[in-house]
Protein backbone atom coordinates (compact mmCIF):
# COMPACT_ATOMS: atom_id res chain seq x y z
CA UNK A 1 0.00 0.00 0.00
CA UNK A 2 1.46 3.32 -1.15
CA UNK A 3 0.89 6.38 0.40
CA UNK A 4 2.19 10.09 -0.78
CA UNK A 5 0.51 13.40 0.67
CA UNK A 6 1.63 16.44 1.66
CA UNK A 7 0.83 18.30 5.20
CA UNK A 8 1.37 21.75 5.49
CA UNK A 9 0.73 24.06 8.68
CA UNK A 10 0.47 27.81 8.91
CA UNK A 11 1.16 29.97 11.93
CA UNK A 12 0.25 33.62 12.86
CA UNK A 13 1.43 34.20 16.05
CA UNK A 14 1.34 37.65 18.85
CA UNK A 15 3.47 37.35 21.88
CA UNK A 16 3.27 40.13 24.58
CA UNK A 17 5.54 40.16 27.59
CA UNK A 18 6.77 42.92 29.56
CA UNK A 19 7.70 42.13 32.80
CA UNK A 20 8.81 44.56 35.27
CA UNK A 21 7.16 47.00 33.34
CA UNK A 22 5.63 48.97 36.48
CA UNK A 23 9.40 48.66 38.49
CA UNK A 24 10.74 46.20 40.32
CA UNK A 25 12.68 47.10 43.47
CA UNK A 26 14.75 45.13 45.94
CA UNK A 27 15.79 46.61 48.92
CA UNK A 28 18.68 45.23 51.31
CA UNK A 29 16.21 45.96 54.74
CA UNK A 30 13.13 47.45 56.11
CA UNK A 31 14.66 51.12 56.76
CA UNK A 32 15.97 51.43 53.47
CA UNK A 33 12.44 50.48 52.03
CA UNK A 34 11.06 53.04 54.47
CA UNK A 35 13.61 55.84 53.10
CA UNK A 36 12.89 54.88 49.45
CA UNK A 37 15.90 57.71 48.50
CA UNK A 38 18.35 57.71 45.65
CA UNK A 39 20.73 54.73 46.37
CA UNK A 40 18.54 52.89 49.23
CA UNK A 41 17.35 50.13 46.51
CA UNK A 42 19.96 47.33 46.48
CA UNK A 43 18.67 46.61 42.74
CA UNK A 44 15.74 48.31 40.20
CA UNK A 45 14.84 46.46 36.95
CA UNK A 46 12.35 48.32 34.51
CA UNK A 47 11.08 47.65 31.20
CA UNK A 48 10.06 49.73 27.99
CA UNK A 49 9.63 50.35 24.52
CA UNK A 50 12.89 50.40 23.38
CA UNK A 51 11.34 53.36 20.83
CA UNK A 52 9.46 55.05 23.29
CA UNK A 53 5.51 54.57 23.74
CA UNK A 54 4.08 51.48 24.63
CA UNK A 55 5.37 48.22 24.42
CA UNK A 56 4.31 45.87 20.93
CA UNK A 57 3.75 42.44 21.05
CA UNK A 58 6.36 40.17 19.09
CA UNK A 59 4.35 39.14 15.84
CA UNK A 60 5.55 37.18 13.12
CA UNK A 61 4.07 33.82 10.55
CA UNK A 62 5.46 31.08 9.64
CA UNK A 63 4.52 27.42 8.29
CA UNK A 64 5.71 24.32 8.19
CA UNK A 65 5.38 22.11 4.96
CA UNK A 66 5.72 18.65 4.68
CA UNK A 67 5.97 15.88 1.84
CA UNK A 68 6.19 11.95 2.53
CA UNK A 69 6.11 8.85 0.84
CA UNK A 70 5.29 5.80 2.79
CA UNK A 71 5.10 1.65 1.55
CA UNK A 72 3.25 -0.44 3.59
CA UNK A 73 4.55 -3.36 2.77
CA UNK A 74 2.60 -7.09 4.00
CA UNK A 75 5.35 -9.30 2.94
CA UNK A 76 3.28 -12.79 4.13
CA UNK A 77 0.34 -13.09 6.61
CA UNK A 78 2.29 -13.33 9.61
CA UNK A 79 5.28 -10.35 8.64
CA UNK A 80 4.19 -6.32 7.77
CA UNK A 81 7.15 -4.05 6.90
CA UNK A 82 6.41 -0.45 6.63
CA UNK A 83 8.79 1.72 5.28
CA UNK A 84 8.86 5.91 4.35
CA UNK A 85 10.63 9.08 4.40
CA UNK A 86 9.36 12.85 5.07
CA UNK A 87 10.79 15.80 4.97
CA UNK A 88 9.67 19.11 6.66
CA UNK A 89 10.94 22.35 5.45
CA UNK A 90 10.23 24.80 8.46
CA UNK A 91 9.67 28.98 6.36
CA UNK A 92 9.45 32.22 8.21
CA UNK A 93 7.35 34.78 6.25
CA UNK A 94 9.08 37.52 8.66
CA UNK A 95 12.86 38.78 10.21
CA UNK A 96 13.36 40.46 13.30
CA UNK A 97 14.03 44.34 13.05
CA UNK A 98 17.40 44.05 14.61
CA UNK A 99 19.25 47.23 16.01
CA UNK A 100 22.43 48.57 14.05
CA UNK A 101 24.94 47.66 16.83
CA UNK A 102 23.53 44.35 17.46
CA UNK A 103 24.29 43.89 12.98
CA UNK A 104 27.65 44.93 13.93
CA UNK A 105 28.84 42.83 16.60
CA UNK A 106 26.77 39.46 15.81
CA UNK A 107 26.99 39.75 12.28
CA UNK A 108 23.34 40.32 10.85
CA UNK A 109 21.98 37.78 12.46
CA UNK A 110 18.47 36.58 11.54
CA UNK A 111 15.86 33.47 12.06
CA UNK A 112 17.15 30.43 9.78
CA UNK A 113 14.20 29.39 7.84
CA UNK A 114 13.53 27.02 4.66
CA UNK A 115 16.10 24.21 5.48
CA UNK A 116 15.34 20.92 4.70
CA UNK A 117 14.31 18.50 7.77
CA UNK A 118 14.83 15.00 5.94
CA UNK A 119 13.65 11.90 8.23
CA UNK A 120 13.59 8.24 7.10
CA UNK A 121 11.79 5.65 9.11
CA UNK A 122 10.93 1.71 8.93
CA UNK A 123 8.56 -0.32 10.93
CA UNK A 124 7.77 -4.21 11.52
CA UNK A 125 5.33 -6.14 12.95
CA UNK A 126 5.94 -10.08 13.25
CA UNK A 127 3.11 -12.53 14.35
CA UNK A 128 5.54 -14.96 15.20
CA UNK A 129 3.79 -18.28 15.12
CA UNK A 130 0.76 -16.82 13.12
CA UNK A 131 -1.50 -17.92 16.12
CA UNK A 132 -1.55 -14.61 17.18
CA UNK A 133 -0.78 -15.45 20.63
CA UNK A 134 2.92 -13.74 20.32
CA UNK A 135 4.39 -10.99 18.21
CA UNK A 136 7.35 -9.18 17.75
CA UNK A 137 6.98 -5.38 16.71
CA UNK A 138 9.68 -2.37 16.37
CA UNK A 139 10.98 0.21 14.32
CA UNK A 140 13.33 3.22 13.71
CA UNK A 141 12.81 6.66 12.69
CA UNK A 142 13.53 10.23 12.16
CA UNK A 143 10.69 13.09 13.32
CA UNK A 144 10.83 16.61 13.28
CA UNK A 145 8.11 18.42 15.21
CA UNK A 146 7.55 22.19 15.98
CA UNK A 147 8.87 24.04 18.95
CA UNK A 148 7.72 26.00 20.96
CA UNK A 149 6.96 29.07 19.59
CA UNK A 150 7.35 31.40 22.45
CA UNK A 151 11.03 30.32 21.93
CA UNK A 152 11.38 31.87 18.33
CA UNK A 153 9.36 35.09 19.46
CA UNK A 154 12.08 35.68 21.57
CA UNK A 155 14.04 37.11 18.83
CA UNK A 156 11.27 39.40 17.79
CA UNK A 157 10.84 40.89 20.68
CA UNK A 158 14.34 41.00 22.39
CA UNK A 159 16.37 42.76 19.35
CA UNK A 160 17.46 46.17 20.06
CA UNK A 161 14.92 47.85 18.66
CA UNK A 162 11.56 46.13 20.95
CA UNK A 163 11.40 45.95 24.41
CA UNK A 164 14.57 46.85 26.97
CA UNK A 165 14.74 45.70 30.33
CA UNK A 166 17.09 47.82 32.64
CA UNK A 167 18.86 46.81 35.53
CA UNK A 168 20.56 49.77 38.28
CA UNK A 169 22.34 48.59 41.77
CA UNK A 170 25.01 50.20 43.75
CA UNK A 171 27.45 47.82 41.57
CA UNK A 172 26.08 48.09 38.67
CA UNK A 173 27.95 49.80 35.59
CA UNK A 174 24.84 51.19 34.04
CA UNK A 175 24.10 52.88 37.81
CA UNK A 176 22.48 52.77 40.86
CA UNK A 177 18.60 52.74 41.26
CA UNK A 178 16.69 55.99 41.40
CA UNK A 179 14.56 57.12 44.12
CA UNK A 180 11.67 54.67 44.58
CA UNK A 181 8.37 55.88 42.76
CA UNK A 182 5.36 54.13 43.91
CA UNK A 183 3.19 55.25 40.99
CA UNK A 184 3.70 52.01 38.49
CA UNK A 185 2.96 53.92 35.47
CA UNK A 186 5.60 56.89 35.93
CA UNK A 187 8.59 54.47 36.76
CA UNK A 188 11.57 55.88 35.29
CA UNK A 189 13.27 54.14 32.25
CA UNK A 190 17.19 55.07 33.20
CA UNK A 191 19.98 54.29 35.95
CA UNK A 192 21.65 57.50 38.32
CA UNK A 193 24.92 58.29 39.46
CA UNK A 194 25.52 59.46 43.29
CA UNK A 195 23.61 62.97 42.43
CA UNK A 196 20.70 61.60 40.69
CA UNK A 197 21.80 62.37 37.29
CA UNK A 198 20.46 59.92 34.46
CA UNK A 199 22.91 57.94 33.09
CA UNK A 200 22.02 54.67 30.97
CA UNK A 201 18.66 54.77 29.99
CA UNK A 202 16.09 52.46 27.85
CA UNK A 203 15.14 54.86 24.91
CA UNK A 204 18.28 56.80 24.87
CA UNK A 205 20.00 55.15 21.61
CA UNK A 206 22.95 53.35 22.96
CA UNK A 207 20.90 50.73 25.63
CA UNK A 208 19.16 47.79 23.97
CA UNK A 209 18.92 45.73 26.77
CA UNK A 210 18.29 42.11 26.42
CA UNK A 211 18.80 40.48 22.51
CA UNK A 212 17.97 36.90 21.27
CA UNK A 213 19.35 35.33 18.76
CA UNK A 214 18.93 31.60 16.62
CA UNK A 215 22.02 30.36 15.24
CA UNK A 216 22.47 31.08 12.05
CA UNK A 217 22.16 26.67 11.02
CA UNK A 218 20.18 26.43 13.93
CA UNK A 219 17.46 23.72 13.10
CA UNK A 220 14.07 22.68 14.54
CA UNK A 221 14.17 19.71 16.63
CA UNK A 222 14.97 16.61 15.36
CA UNK A 223 14.95 13.65 16.90
CA UNK A 224 15.85 9.66 16.31
CA UNK A 225 13.34 7.12 17.96
CA UNK A 226 13.89 3.16 18.05
CA UNK A 227 11.75 0.95 19.82
CA UNK A 228 11.75 -2.63 20.57
CA UNK A 229 8.64 -5.00 21.83
CA UNK A 230 7.66 -8.32 22.35
CA UNK A 231 3.84 -8.78 23.39
CA UNK A 232 3.04 -12.65 24.27
CA UNK A 233 -0.44 -13.96 25.85
CA UNK A 234 0.16 -15.94 28.86
CA UNK A 235 -2.48 -18.47 30.19
CA UNK A 236 -5.16 -17.40 32.56
CA UNK A 237 -5.35 -14.86 29.71
CA UNK A 238 -3.01 -12.38 31.19
CA UNK A 239 -0.99 -10.19 28.29
CA UNK A 240 2.82 -9.60 28.84
CA UNK A 241 4.40 -6.87 27.06
CA UNK A 242 8.18 -5.83 27.03
CA UNK A 243 9.37 -2.96 25.23
CA UNK A 244 12.45 -0.72 24.88
CA UNK A 245 13.09 2.76 23.54
CA UNK A 246 15.87 4.68 22.34
CA UNK A 247 15.78 8.28 22.12
CA UNK A 248 18.57 10.44 20.40
CA UNK A 249 18.65 14.25 20.11
CA UNK A 250 19.50 15.01 16.52
CA UNK A 251 18.71 18.91 16.74
CA UNK A 252 17.88 19.49 20.47
CA UNK A 253 17.85 23.40 21.32
CA UNK A 254 20.32 24.75 23.98
CA UNK A 255 21.12 28.54 25.03
CA UNK A 256 24.64 30.29 25.45
CA UNK A 257 25.02 34.33 26.51
CA UNK A 258 27.40 35.68 24.29
CA UNK A 259 27.65 38.87 26.22
CA UNK A 260 31.03 37.85 27.91
CA UNK A 261 34.84 38.71 26.66
CA UNK A 262 36.22 40.79 24.06
CA UNK A 263 34.49 39.69 20.81
CA UNK A 264 30.94 38.65 21.91
CA UNK A 265 31.51 34.94 21.81
CA UNK A 266 30.70 34.11 25.14
CA UNK A 267 34.16 32.74 25.87
CA UNK A 268 35.41 31.93 29.36
CA UNK A 269 37.57 34.77 31.37
CA UNK A 270 39.90 32.12 33.32
CA UNK A 271 39.88 28.79 34.91
CA UNK A 272 40.16 28.00 38.54
CA UNK A 273 43.78 26.68 39.07
CA UNK A 274 42.15 25.09 42.53
CA UNK A 275 38.91 23.65 41.67
CA UNK A 276 38.80 23.51 37.98
CA UNK A 277 35.47 25.64 37.76
CA UNK A 278 35.44 27.96 34.57
CA UNK A 279 34.95 31.47 35.57
CA UNK A 280 33.81 34.63 33.85
CA UNK A 281 35.11 37.26 35.79
CA UNK A 282 36.52 37.62 38.94
CA UNK A 283 35.32 37.74 42.90
CA UNK A 284 34.97 41.17 44.50
CA UNK A 285 35.64 42.01 48.23
CA UNK A 286 32.05 42.88 48.77
CA UNK A 287 31.23 38.71 47.94
CA UNK A 288 29.75 39.49 44.83
CA UNK A 289 31.28 39.01 41.15
CA UNK A 290 32.85 41.00 38.42
CA UNK A 291 31.79 39.45 34.74
CA UNK A 292 33.57 40.08 32.02
CA UNK A 293 31.10 41.38 30.08
CA UNK A 294 31.40 42.29 26.52
CA UNK A 295 28.85 45.36 26.57
CA UNK A 296 27.14 45.72 29.82
CA UNK A 297 25.91 49.10 29.13
CA UNK A 298 24.22 47.79 25.92
CA UNK A 299 23.22 45.12 26.37
CA UNK A 300 23.08 44.55 30.04
CA UNK A 301 24.23 42.73 33.04
CA UNK A 302 23.50 39.84 35.84
CA UNK A 303 20.29 37.76 33.78
CA UNK A 304 20.06 40.30 30.96
CA UNK A 305 22.68 39.80 28.35
CA UNK A 306 22.30 38.50 24.33
CA UNK A 307 21.53 34.56 24.09
CA UNK A 308 21.61 32.34 21.26
CA UNK A 309 19.57 29.55 20.47
CA UNK A 310 21.60 26.61 19.39
CA UNK A 311 21.28 23.00 18.22
CA UNK A 312 22.66 20.50 20.00
CA UNK A 313 22.78 16.40 19.66
CA UNK A 314 24.10 15.34 22.85
CA UNK A 315 20.86 14.95 24.31
CA UNK A 316 19.60 11.36 24.89
CA UNK A 317 17.28 9.13 26.82
CA UNK A 318 16.09 5.22 26.97
CA UNK A 319 13.17 3.43 28.60
CA UNK A 320 12.15 -0.43 29.46
CA UNK A 321 9.11 -1.48 30.25
CA UNK A 322 7.62 -4.84 31.60
CA UNK A 323 4.03 -4.26 31.63
CA UNK A 324 0.99 -7.44 32.69
CA UNK A 325 -2.41 -6.86 31.86
CA UNK A 326 -5.36 -8.94 32.64
CA UNK A 327 -9.78 -9.06 31.89
CA UNK A 328 -11.27 -10.32 34.51
CA UNK A 329 -14.61 -11.29 33.02
CA UNK A 330 -16.24 -8.56 30.67
CA UNK A 331 -16.49 -5.82 33.43
CA UNK A 332 -13.13 -5.49 35.16
CA UNK A 333 -9.42 -4.84 33.71
CA UNK A 334 -6.49 -4.53 35.88
CA UNK A 335 -2.89 -3.63 33.88
CA UNK A 336 0.43 -3.82 36.01
CA UNK A 337 3.99 -1.68 34.96
CA UNK A 338 7.45 -1.47 35.85
CA UNK A 339 9.67 1.06 33.82
CA UNK A 340 13.50 1.60 34.06
CA UNK A 341 14.48 4.97 32.50
CA UNK A 342 17.09 7.92 32.07
CA UNK A 343 17.21 10.93 30.89
CA UNK A 344 20.14 13.23 29.79
CA UNK A 345 20.40 16.80 28.71
CA UNK A 346 22.55 19.64 27.87
CA UNK A 347 19.62 22.42 29.10
CA UNK A 348 16.38 20.85 30.70
CA UNK A 349 14.21 23.78 29.39
CA UNK A 350 11.23 24.80 32.11
CA UNK A 351 10.43 28.17 30.44
CA UNK A 352 9.32 30.43 27.66
CA UNK A 353 12.17 32.87 28.08
CA UNK A 354 15.50 32.72 27.07
CA UNK A 355 17.08 34.08 29.99
CA UNK A 356 15.06 31.91 32.17
CA UNK A 357 16.35 28.56 30.38
CA UNK A 358 20.33 30.17 30.42
CA UNK A 359 20.07 30.87 34.27
CA UNK A 360 17.73 27.57 35.26
CA UNK A 361 18.24 25.37 32.88
CA UNK A 362 21.55 23.81 33.76
CA UNK A 363 24.11 24.32 36.86
CA UNK A 364 27.71 23.92 35.59
CA UNK A 365 31.32 24.47 35.96
CA UNK A 366 32.82 24.18 33.03
CA UNK A 367 32.76 25.65 29.85
CA UNK A 368 28.96 27.27 29.06
CA UNK A 369 29.75 26.56 24.65
CA UNK A 370 30.64 23.08 25.63
CA UNK A 371 27.27 21.23 25.01
CA UNK A 372 27.86 18.10 27.25
CA UNK A 373 24.67 16.40 28.17
CA UNK A 374 24.33 15.27 32.62
CA UNK A 375 21.33 14.00 34.10
CA UNK A 376 18.43 15.64 32.99
CA UNK A 377 15.94 17.49 35.45
CA UNK A 378 13.23 15.48 33.96
CA UNK A 379 15.04 12.10 35.03
CA UNK A 380 12.90 9.87 36.53
CA UNK A 381 14.70 6.45 36.58
CA UNK A 382 12.03 3.63 38.34
CA UNK A 383 8.58 3.91 37.83
CA UNK A 384 5.18 1.78 39.11
CA UNK A 385 2.24 2.00 37.56
CA UNK A 386 -0.84 -0.29 38.75
CA UNK A 387 -4.17 0.53 37.71
CA UNK A 388 -7.76 -0.88 37.56
CA UNK A 389 -10.83 -0.43 35.79
CA UNK A 390 -14.34 -1.38 36.05
CA UNK A 391 -17.37 -1.31 34.05
CA UNK A 392 -20.98 -1.11 36.15
CA UNK A 393 -23.16 -3.40 33.93
CA UNK A 394 -26.06 -1.33 34.22
CA UNK A 395 -27.55 0.27 31.10
CA UNK A 396 -28.70 3.41 32.11
CA UNK A 397 -26.02 5.75 33.29
CA UNK A 398 -23.51 3.78 32.06
CA UNK A 399 -20.59 4.30 34.78
CA UNK A 400 -17.17 3.36 34.96
CA UNK A 401 -14.64 3.61 37.96
CA UNK A 402 -11.04 3.63 37.49
CA UNK A 403 -8.27 3.29 40.72
CA UNK A 404 -4.96 4.42 39.44
CA UNK A 405 -1.34 4.37 41.14
CA UNK A 406 1.81 5.84 40.34
CA UNK A 407 5.05 5.49 42.20
CA UNK A 408 8.73 6.60 40.73
CA UNK A 409 11.43 8.35 41.72
CA UNK A 410 11.66 11.95 43.20
CA UNK A 411 13.15 14.65 41.03
CA UNK A 412 16.91 14.98 40.96
CA UNK A 413 18.58 18.00 41.82
CA UNK A 414 21.65 20.11 42.47
CA UNK A 415 23.00 22.23 45.59
CA UNK A 416 24.16 25.68 44.39
CA UNK A 417 25.99 28.51 46.03
CA UNK A 418 23.12 31.07 45.49
CA UNK A 419 23.48 33.85 48.63
CA UNK A 420 21.76 36.76 49.10
CA UNK A 421 22.00 40.45 46.98
CA UNK A 422 23.43 38.93 44.67
CA UNK A 423 26.46 36.99 46.75
CA UNK A 424 27.74 33.32 45.81
CA UNK A 425 28.24 33.75 42.33
CA UNK A 426 31.18 31.56 41.91
CA UNK A 427 31.77 31.06 38.09
CA UNK A 428 31.23 35.24 38.39
CA UNK A 429 28.81 35.23 35.52
CA UNK A 430 26.52 37.42 37.41
CA UNK A 431 23.85 35.16 38.37
CA UNK A 432 24.16 33.09 41.11
CA UNK A 433 21.38 30.09 39.99
CA UNK A 434 23.63 27.63 38.15
CA UNK A 435 26.80 27.09 40.42
CA UNK A 436 27.03 23.81 41.88
CA UNK A 437 29.13 23.98 44.99
CA UNK A 438 32.80 22.77 45.54
CA UNK A 439 32.22 20.03 48.25
CA UNK A 440 35.10 20.28 51.04
CA UNK A 441 37.48 17.05 51.61
CA UNK A 442 36.48 18.37 55.42
CA UNK A 443 37.37 20.90 58.05
CA UNK A 444 40.27 22.32 56.76
CA UNK A 445 40.12 22.47 52.81
CA UNK A 446 41.10 26.00 51.91
CA UNK A 447 39.55 26.19 48.67
CA UNK A 448 36.37 27.39 51.16
CA UNK A 449 37.00 29.90 53.95
CA UNK A 450 34.26 29.92 57.02
CA UNK A 451 34.02 32.51 59.58
CA UNK A 452 34.61 30.21 62.28
CA UNK A 453 35.36 26.88 62.78
CA UNK A 454 31.93 26.11 64.45
CA UNK A 455 30.54 27.06 61.10
CA UNK A 456 32.89 24.80 58.80
CA UNK A 457 31.90 21.67 61.47
CA UNK A 458 28.94 22.04 61.18
CA UNK A 459 28.79 22.19 57.40
CA UNK A 460 31.08 19.33 57.22
CA UNK A 461 28.26 17.60 59.56
CA UNK A 462 26.31 18.54 57.07
CA UNK A 463 28.02 16.96 53.90
CA UNK A 464 28.45 14.01 56.07
CA UNK A 465 24.59 13.76 56.39
CA UNK A 466 23.72 13.82 52.64
CA UNK A 467 25.37 10.82 50.73
CA UNK A 468 25.14 11.87 47.54
CA UNK A 469 27.71 15.00 48.49
CA UNK A 470 29.86 13.03 50.59
CA UNK A 471 30.79 11.07 47.84
CA UNK A 472 31.57 13.89 45.81
CA UNK A 473 34.72 15.39 48.50
CA UNK A 474 36.81 17.64 46.95
CA UNK A 475 35.36 17.78 43.63
CA UNK A 476 32.66 20.41 42.58
CA UNK A 477 29.48 18.68 42.41
CA UNK A 478 27.94 17.33 39.25
CA UNK A 479 24.69 18.52 38.14
CA UNK A 480 21.12 16.51 39.11
CA UNK A 481 23.84 14.36 41.42
CA UNK A 482 21.14 14.52 44.15
CA UNK A 483 17.93 13.35 44.16
CA UNK A 484 14.46 13.86 45.98
CA UNK A 485 12.35 11.25 48.00
CA UNK A 486 10.30 8.64 46.03
CA UNK A 487 6.59 9.61 45.16
CA UNK A 488 3.32 7.90 45.11
CA UNK A 489 -0.27 9.36 43.55
CA UNK A 490 -3.55 7.27 44.21
CA UNK A 491 -6.00 8.66 41.91
CA UNK A 492 -10.10 7.67 41.92
CA UNK A 493 -11.99 8.65 38.89
CA UNK A 494 -15.71 7.89 38.07
CA UNK A 495 -17.58 8.96 34.84
CA UNK A 496 -20.69 8.74 33.84
CA UNK A 497 -22.95 9.81 31.07
CA UNK A 498 -26.03 9.51 29.30
CA UNK A 499 -27.82 10.13 25.97
CA UNK A 500 -29.74 13.70 25.78
CA UNK A 501 -32.50 13.62 23.26
CA UNK A 502 -33.84 16.36 21.59
CA UNK A 503 -37.67 16.99 22.11
CA UNK A 504 -40.15 15.05 20.34
CA UNK A 505 -37.44 12.79 18.40
CA UNK A 506 -35.19 9.82 18.81
CA UNK A 507 -31.61 11.60 17.86
CA UNK A 508 -28.91 12.01 19.65
CA UNK A 509 -27.61 15.16 19.69
CA UNK A 510 -24.93 15.26 22.67
CA UNK A 511 -23.70 13.43 25.95
CA UNK A 512 -23.32 14.58 29.69
CA UNK A 513 -20.02 13.50 31.19
CA UNK A 514 -20.00 13.78 35.05
CA UNK A 515 -16.39 12.94 36.72
CA UNK A 516 -15.12 12.81 40.38
CA UNK A 517 -11.56 13.09 40.70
Amino acid sequence: TITIGTRNEFYSLSNLFAQSSFGVYNFPDLASFADGGLGTADSYRISGALAGGPVLPAEFSSAQFGLYAQDQWQVSPQFALTIGLRVDIPVFFDQPTYADQVNQDFNNPDVPSGQLLWNPRIGFNWDINAEQNQQLRGGIGMFTGNPAYVWMSNAYSNNGTGIGILSCGPTNPNGQAPAFNADPFSQALFCVDGAGNRTVGIGDGSFLGEVDLIGGDTKYPQVMRANLAYDRRLPGDFLLTLEGIFNKGINDYFIVNRNYGADGSGSAFATDPNTGRVLYGTQNQTGRSDPNYFRPSVYGTGSVGVFELLNTSENYSYNMTVGLQKFVGPDLRLTGAYTFARSYDVQSFTSSRATSNWRFGRSYSGDQLVDKAEVSSFDRPHKVTLSGTYDFPWKNWPTQLSLIYIGYSGQPYTYNSGGSSGRGDTNANGVNTDDPIYVPTGVGDTNLLFESAADAAEFDAFINAVPCLNEQRGTIMTRNSCRNPWQNFLDLAAVSYTHLRAHETSDDISYAVFCLK
